[in-house]
């Protein structure tokens, strides 16, 4: 038996050879996972651009949708008429409905022709209410061509149908096109 205090003649731990492979072993890994780390991190901006860049097109395609749904929308006479104005080149788009004209006091509002245009131009999205043509000043852009450019955008009509084509980049390498068809059904 052995005494109080004192070890058995069994040896606990690892050796020193033991511990250099160890060591040796687990830097291999830390060098690989240091050159994969880089790569990841640029994948992961690459992918929150983009997904940054679908919720900024997604929410200018509502915009418009919102917009085309009510083209052509006349509740009493006088109507706005034509009820869409679509440029030759597919640049341009005006629609014509009637809106309700709230006044402070006024609970139903009256009832107002009203105009929305779009056209594309310097890469952004613009708009501007209560236009009569595609041309002149006053348009407010819809998008920041710094961190969204619109590199093409094209308005289309089939019969009762409206839609918009548009192709946007951001940053380097980033392209998104996506086509939406709305049935606009006061047309």
């Amino acid at each position: 038996m052995p005494k109080p205090g004192k070890r058995s003649g069994k040896r606990h731990g690892f050796t020193l050879g033991e511990m250099l492979l160890a060591l040796l072993i687990s830097s291999g890994i830390f060098l690989g996972a240091a050159r994969f780390f880089p790569h990841l991190v640029r994948n992961n901006g690459r992918l929150q651009q983009q997904t940054l860049q679908a919720q900024e097109v997604h929410e200018l395609l509502l915009m418009l949708e919102k917009h085309f749904r009510r083209a052509g929308y006349c509740e009493k006479p006088p109507c706005a008429r034509p009820p869409v104005i679509l440029s030759a080149d597919g640049r341009c788009l005006i629609v014509r409905l009637q809106s309700r004209r709230y006044v402070p006091g006024e609970v139903s509002g009256s009832l107002k022709n009203d105009s929305y245009g779009f056209r594309w131009r310097d890469k952004r999205l613009e708009t501007q209410r209560g236009v009569t043509g595609c041309d002149g000043s006053g348009w407010e852009g819809v998008n920041d061509p710094a961190s969204l450019q619109m590199t093409r955008l094209r308005f289309l009509r089939e019969r009762s149908r409206l839609g918009v084509e548009l192709t946007a980049s951001a940053g380097s390498g980033v392209t998104l096109t996506r086509r939406h068809w709305v049935l606009a059904e006061n047309l």
